[in-house]
């Protein structure tokens, strides 16, 4: 009996949800009328598609699409550079080379592309940083990340900001490098700023403001949205045994 009640009640939800979004009244009855059976041709033909090319859906599939075959998106660049050897296509494969770790690579085609009016752009500077940050060569990203302010003045960016007091942590000039992460505080978009910090108060011993950055990084877990935490899982999950293991 509970299964003739689970279908009218799978009936009515899609019956509502079909003419609540403008459907042809013609799912209506096909709903009502078949059952599961329409139910299930409503979802496949009228909300699966439409799902799928939604946000999510893309964001679904190509999460998909990079576990059976990685190189995918850099195969698809390489080709367009093949095609047409633009500062834009040029520009599309050095960031698939991040993606994939390939630094060096990624390296050579950013300074490829700072050329002509492309010298000082701004996106391109941003990723050689990143290029070079992956290398190690800390001391090069501080350059091209001074560089990028002196000619780009109003350009702002929170991930080349993160960048740059990476690099000089990196480069263990580390005055400066708690000097930036308190300047990106609890405003930068992600916990890494704040647990990194911690990290460094850590090692020189002053486990208080550690602790104090931990844990203010755990209660803004807990009041943000699922994606917040699935996107900063590693340093909420850091955060978290950190605070486990000070009590």
């Amino acid at each position: 009996m509970w299964i003739v009640y689970l279908s009218l009640a799978v009936q009515i939800f899609f019956g509502i949800h079909a003419i609540k979004t403008g459907r042809p009244f013609v799912w209506v009855l096909v709903i009502i009328l078949t059952s599961l059976i329409g139910c299930l041709a409503y979802v496949i033909i009228e909300l699966a598609p439409e799902w799928w090319a939604s946000r999510g859906g893309r964001q679904v599939k190509n999460a998909i699409g990079n576990k059976i075959d990685p190189e995918k998106n850099l195969k698809a660049a390489q080709k367009a550079c093949e095609q047409v050897d633009s500062i834009q296509n040029l520009m599309k494969l050095a960031e698939q080379y991040v993606l994939l770790n390939r630094y060096n690579e990624a390296r050579e085609l950013y300074t490829k592309s700072m050329t002509g009016i492309y010298a000082e752009d701004p996106q391109i500077m941003l990723g050689l940083a990143k290029a070079e940050l992956g290398v190690g060569n800390f001391e090069a990203v501080v350059n091209v990340l001074d560089k990028l302010k002196a000619t780009n003045p109003t350009f702002k960016s929170p991930e080349g900001h993160l960048l740059y007091a990476r690099a000089l942590e990196g480069a263990g000039r580390i005055p400066e490098a708690i000097h930036e992460y308190e300047a990106m505080g609890n405003n930068y978009p992600t916990p890494e700023p704040a647990c990194r910090l911690a990290q460094i108060y850590k090692a020189q011993g002053n486990q208080a403001l550690a602790d104090e950055l931990f844990q203010s990084v755990v209660k803004r877990s807990l009041s943000a949205s699922k994606l917040f935490n699935e996107t900063n899982k590693e340093w909420v999950k850091l955060a978290k045994r950190e605070v486990g293991g000070a009590r």
